[in-house]
């Protein structure tokens, strides 16, 4: 297998999404618990000294879970850690994603996934969906942009 990259391409987007997807038709719960993550993980950015943010500091930095504005989180990461882990793993990706990507990914792939029309993203003949899938694929930076 090539070397891994960065930024994921359509087909191993698709991937992820389905990941995703199956994850959510089990626990409809995980959609409000992976946007909580993400406003959490880039709410301990600190202004005074211009540390922290959307660092994924909660995937990776278990200990930050314990915190009570925290509390509840833990399965729900373990559960995006997993989807990640599998992702990488997965015989037709070859990408190593940061933690705080999926975290953020994980809120857009709700936003996407909730908007207008309340439907699953796996009726891939419905146009809504078709339009919310081309749109999840554009949620990783390019190449050059900072993480």
């Amino acid at each position: 297998q090539p070397s891994a990259k960065i930024v994921p391409d359509e087909c191993e987007l698709e991937i992820l999404i389905d990941m995703m997807e199956m994850d959510v038709a089990l626990n409809h719960n995980l959609l409000g618990q992976w946007t909580r993550a993400a406003f959490h993980d880039a709410g301990t950015f600190n202004q005074i000294t211009n540390e922290g943010g959307a660092n994924g500091c909660l995937m990776n930095f278990p200990p930050m879970r314990e915190e009570p504005e925290n509390e509840h989180l833990n399965e729900p990461l373990k559960r995006l850690e997993a989807i990640k882990n599998d992702w990488h793993s997965h015989p037709d990706t070859c990408v190593n994603v940061s933690s705080a990507d999926m975290i953020q990914f994980a809120m857009f792939f709700v936003v996407v996934r909730q908007s207008n029309l309340i439907e699953p993203l796996d009726d891939l003949d419905s146009p809504n969906v078709i339009a919310k899938r081309n749109l999840l694929k554009t949620g990783f930076p390019g190449p050059g942009l900072t993480r």
